[in-house]
Parts: structure tokens; C-alpha cells; sequence
């Protein structure tokens, strides 16, 4: 018994060792005015009906929020309606934000445990600078 429990610690132990990190916490990455953005940090959690998905870059954010069922959901217009796509330059000065205010949302899968898919937007500040931001989240573990 004791020897099957010290393989099988070691079979996991080598699995998790061979596994990135995006393997088991997920991954966003998006374009943003052609520049790439990876996460280092990827979460989602639900909030009421509606799911968040973050991925955080060395003070960098993009927010996602999707209603919390698999589909293709649209944005039209600067509301608080969902889905909505946040970009956040710098997360110490929140203030200059980029909020979506066209584009949609994909959510391609979703299971108790895990969720992935795309989005593409246009976004703009509160200087009415305006922003594209296109990208994706894969095998986001939910909590």
C-alpha cells in the first residue's frame, strides 16, 4: 500500500512538474493597438449571473464579463450592461481605463471547473482615446 502511494505521489508530482503554469490556472492573452499582452495571473469567479475573468501582467489588467452561460454575446454602446471588456494600463491609476464600447464576447466553454474563449472590442478612455483589444482566455480554472 505504502509503495503504491509513493508512486502514485510521484506520478502527480512529474505531471505538475511537466505542466506550465497556464497549463493548470489557464491563460488570457490579447492584442491591445497591436500590442501583446500575456498574463502572468489568470482568473474568473462568478459574480450573481454574470462571470469575471481577469488577467493581470506586471500592473497591467483585462477584464472580461460574460453572462454565465455558454454563448455569443454582443456590445453596443458605453452601458453597464454585460458583456462588457475592461483594459487597465496601469492598475495603480485606475482612472485611465479603457472601457468597451462595441465588439462581442465568445464564451466557447464552460464546465464546473474550468472555462475558455474570445473576444474583440473597441474600448475607450476617458480622454475619448480609443483602443481595439481582441483576444482570448483558455482552460481558466473556476474556483
Amino acid at each position: 500500500m505504502k509503495n503504491r502511494l509513493l508512486f502514485s505521489a510521484l506520478a502527480l508530482a512529474g505531471l505538475l512538474l511537466a505542466c506550465e503554469a497556464s497549463d493548470l490556472l489557464g491563460s488570457l492573452t490579447a492584442t491591445i493597438d497591436g500590442e501583446s499582452f500575456t498574463s502572468d495571473v489568470a482568473s474568473a469567479r462568478r459574480e450573481g449571473d454574470y462571470l469575471v475573468i481577469a488577467g493581470y501582467n506586471d500592473g497591467t489588467a483585462v477584464l472580461v464579463s460574460v453572462p454565465d452561460s455558454i454563448g455569443n454575446y454582443t456590445m453596443t454602446g458605453l452601458t453597464d450592461t454585460v458583456p462588457k471588456v475592461v483594459f487597465i494600463p496601469d492598475t495603480a491609476l485606475a482612472d485611465n481605463s479603457y472601457f468597451s464600447f462595441e465588439g462581442y464576447v465568445n464564451l466557447d466553454e464552460l464546465s464546473s471547473s474550468r472555462l475558455s474563449g474570445s473576444f474583440s472590442a473597441k474600448a475607450v478612455n476617458t480622454n475619448q482615446d480609443t483602443i481595439d483589444l481582441n483576444g482570448e482566455f483558455k482552460n481558466i480554472l473556476m474556483p
